[in-house]
């Protein structure tokens, strides 16, 4: 009985000392390992998907020009840039503030000063795009650049935005009590300005 008692343990003794499939055949203390990622072209092209609309309200008639504020402002201008390098360059023009008939044009001029380019998402590493301190937009339907991101910026979703306090409406003297409204055309291009 002992004699199968010695083999059993014998068995068991070169089980353990045999390698086992997969186990790495040496241990490298402090040496170096390396992680790669591959970063591929993004779904679709750069996006605007959004640009402000603009309420300055009721004001009074005067005799003299008058500067107003705007009541509200919605939305922020928004471009989204799923990894393209290209750069971008958002630009703005107006048709002139006119009345419902389209005949009588107020002559004034939107003035979107200070915009704050931000990143949608706070862990954003790319070059941040750029926006003018002083931004004025006259009815002569010329465009003004308005939010522009060099080559190699403006990556991922960013906006710029305006608060009421910094988009004014400058009004001549001599207009007449009427309700105005211009059209803004907002145009993405895939360059910098």
């Amino acid at each position: 009985m002992k004699k199968h008692w010695g083999l059993m343990t014998l068995g068991v003794v070169a089980l353990f000392a045999m390698p086992i499939a997969g186990q790495a055949t040496s241990i490298v203390s402090g040496g170096n390992t390396n992680a790669t990622v591959s970063i591929v072209d993004g779904d679709g092209d750069i996006e605007l998907t959004t640009a402000p609309s603009i309420d300055f309200g009721s004001v009074k008639a005067t005799a003299g020009s008058t500067t107003i504020t705007a009541t509200s402002v919605n939305d922020p201008i928004t471009v989204t840039n799923s990894g393209k390098t290209s750069g971008w360059n958002v630009t703005v023009n107006g048709d002139g503030f006119k009345d419902g008939s389209g005949e009588i044009d107020l002559g004034a001029t939107l003035h979107l000063d200070n915009g704050t380019p931000t990143p949608v998402d706070s862990t954003n590493i790319s070059t941040a795009p750029t926006a003018p301190a002083k931004l004025a937009v006259d009815g002569s339907g010329t465009d003004v650049n308005a939010f522009t991101a060099q080559t190699k910026a403006g990556v991922g979703d960013w906006t710029d935005v305006f608060s009421t306090s910094n988009v004014t409406l400058d009004i001549p003297a001599g207009a007449t009590p009427n309700d105005y409204s211009t059209n803004l055309t907002w145009t993405l291009t895939n360059a910098p300005a």
